[in-house]
């Protein structure tokens, strides 16, 4: 059964031995068991795709984005070629797009265009914002144990108990093989995204850049 923030919060005051919160806060306990989770967002690799509407050249990226796989501009089912600058080179130049930039959460493309830009990209971790809300990502019941493990050390580490690192390197074994085994399940969804645009060639090293 799932646990709940008031749950995973009920752990970790076990493993201190701070039950009647006289030296940790909800608030510092709850912080840090997020904290667990935005730092697995990037191990997590929990892919999604979204269709993006572009208005003269600038859409909205997804508000649970963590990083870009792959766009394409759907009208023409051309892959979009990051601009590595905030300024494109002609900012009034019309037509089919090729490039992107972004400027904060909003996405630009080049030549300005207005249409639909489908986006595939790895998706942030859920955070718990509630003391009935749950972790929604893959493996869940190790994602909790992780979450005890890191707001342990982090709690620890606050008042100089070298206990810590004990918890900090426990943590950080475990998100290496999480780390792993999501890189290797999600080898199926890297092909699924990249089926409907064979673009780059199969081969090429860039090939999920």
């Amino acid at each position: 059964m799932a646990k709940t923030r008031a749950d995973l919060r009920a752990d970790v005051r076990a493993a201190l031995f701070d039950t009647a919160a006289a030296t940790w806060s909800d608030t510092v306990i709850n912080d840090a068991l997020n904290a667990a989770l935005l730092d697995l967002s990037s191990v997590q690799r929990e892919a999604a795709v979204s269709d993006v509407t572009v208005t003269d050249g600038t859409g909205t990226l997804p508000s649970d984005c963590l990083l870009l796989l792959r766009l394409v501009w759907l009208p023409t089912k051309t892959p979009l070629i990051l601009w590595p600058f905030p300024d494109t080179p002609d900012p009034d130049s019309i037509g089919t797009p090729t490039h992107y930039t972004l400027r904060g959460s909003a996405l630009v493309v080049w030549p300005k265009a207005s249409g639909t830009v489908r986006v595939s990209y790895w998706r942030k971790a859920t955070l718990l914002a509630s003391d009935t809300a749950t972790i929604s990502m893959p493996e869940a019941d190790v994602v909790e144990r992780m979450a005890v493990h890191y707001a342990i050390a982090a709690c620890k580490h606050m008042v100089g108990d070298p206990d810590w690192q004990q918890y900090d390197a426990l943590y950080l074994r475990e998100r290496a093989s999480y780390a792993d085994r999501r890189l290797r399940a999600t080898q199926a969804a890297y092909g699924t995204m990249a089926a409907e645009y064979p673009y780059p060639p199969a081969d090429s090293p860039w090939r999920w850049v």
